[in-house]
């Protein structure tokens, strides 16, 4: 709890944090933050692990909102926290951006978009010049996808192709919508269907059949065409609406990095020291995802889940923490039953200017290509062994 109530504190510093914690829980041991470091540290990954999957449990014990569309559907994205930059912040954790970045972690998450409440997450060192969904997000997918349920639907954006990536999702017993970018080179004219492909890298014709894409065409809202690729073949469980529904859902994920970095004011830990870097991070994201649990089991009926307001949540558990009377403090937390976002649409959506920020290009259309007499041949022969 105290290092959950540190998440959620607004104290500019981490011993603030701790002392505010530690006088709303009236803690005994533990007298100073540098004996608390030690506990958690002690502790390590094993406790926040125990954690998020308890709260897993509570979630998926959620009757509403956990199916959308008949489908329990997950949104993947990473993004980087920064780090003060020390000696050891900088030769542990890695630099981001291409030029005197300072120290970051890789972290990508998952969250379930029918709750909007984060599911799980990967911490790990960022790479530098990484652009978009690289190979250490899709190695983290890889291990985050065993955490959700068998028959989920994962949907992600053009990052995340990849071969093997995308195989081992299946292989799984999980599915992928994902949207097909020009990193992604497709196969025609290997099945009867014209809207199904083949991602079939060469190195792997040898001994491996194809993974079976089922295109689907879109246009988003400027008229651009937005191209998405599914593992779910048939067009009755998975139509193309539903496809479209779920990939501009997509954007919860967005909303939800967002809410850490701006709402929670946590886009940049505090710790000194790598290790504890990387456990203060782990202990924001499992404060965020706590929030989420309260808040969506104590939402009115009739109120969207999806909906649930980062900030007013926020608001509600700080004010109950600073409470002086316990009466006063559950007055608080009954706002959580409120706490929804408005449907406020501003007119205008004019970006700011700002100096470090890049535009993000659309991306380019992906590559079809047509199968060679080869590949026909060499499909024939490992569909007949795989018989």
């Amino acid at each position: 709890m105290c290092g959950v109530l540190i998440a959620w504190s607004p104290a500019a510093t981490l011993i603030d944090g701790f002392g505010q914690a530690r006088g709303l829980l009236r803690l005994r041991r533990c007298q100073t933050y540098q004996g608390f470091v030690k506990a958690r540290r002690r502790l390590g990954a094993g406790l926040i692990a125990r954690l998020r999957a308890h709260l897993a449990t509570l979630l998926s014990a959620q009757q509403d909102g956990w199916t959308i569309l008949g489908w329990v559907v997950f949104a993947v994205d990473g993004s980087r926290f920064d780090a003060p930059r020390t000696k050891a912040n900088l030769k542990d954790l890695g630099v981001g951006g291409c030029d005197r970045g300072g120290p970051q972690m890789l972290t990508t998450i998952l969250v379930h978009m029918g709750l909007g409440v984060l599911w799980n997450w990967r911490v790990g060192r960022a790479g530098k010049c990484e652009r978009g969904g690289g190979a250490d997000e899709r190695g983290h997918m890889r291990r985050l996808a065993a955490s959700v349920p068998r028959g989920a639907l994962l949907v992600g954006d053009a990052g995340f192709i990849g071969f093997e990536f995308l195989r081992s999702i299946t292989a799984g017993g999980r599915e992928f919508l994902i949207r097909l970018a020009s990193n992604a080179e497709l196969i025609v004219e290997l099945t009867d269907r014209p809207d199904v492909v083949a991602l079939w890298p060469k190195s792997r014709q040898r001994d491996t059949l194809p993974l079976w894409v089922r295109v689907i065409r879109l246009t988003d809202d400027k008229g651009r065409e937005v191209v998405l690729g599914t593992s779910v073949l048939d067009p009755v469980r998975l139509t193309d609406e539903q496809a479209g529904v779920f990939y501009r859902m997509r954007w919860g994920v967005e909303v939800s990095y967002r809410s850490l970095k701006q709402t929670m004011d946590k886009r940049k830990m505090l710790s000194a020291a790598p290790m504890q870097a990387r456990l203060e991070l782990h202990w924001t994201l499992l404060g965020f995802m706590l929030l989420g649990v309260l808040t969506t089991r104590r939402l009115g009926p009739g109120l969207s889940r999806a909906k649930w307001s980062v900030a007013a949540a926020l608001r509600a558990v700080r004010r109950a923490g600073g409470a002086r009377t316990r009466g006063r403090a559950e007055s608080e937390l009954r706002k959580l039953r409120r706490a929804v976002r408005t449907d406020n649409t501003r007119k205008s959506k004019a970006a700011h200017d700002w100096a470090h920020k890049k535009r993000q290009r659309p991306p380019g259309p992906p590559k079809f290509r047509p199968a060679s007499d080869a590949e026909h041949q060499r499909l024939k022969q490992l569909t007949h062994a795989a018989a």
